[in-house]
């Protein structure tokens, strides 16, 4: 995926995902933002992990 992909847009998506009621989703949007790096550290990701 990439820190080119780390958009507000995206990190938003996959925030929503970090909520979901299915293990697998949420554990597939924690992937998704270790691979964006740093871009994707924002404060609301951060408190949602």
């Amino acid at each position: 995926m990439g820190e080119r992909a780390a958009t507000t847009e995206v990190i938003d998506g996959l925030i929503s995902a970090l909520r979901d009621w299915h293990p697998s989703v949420s554990q597939r949007a924690c992937e998704a933002i270790g691979m964006m790096g740093e871009n994707a550290a924002t404060n609301e990701v951060i408190n949602r992990l």
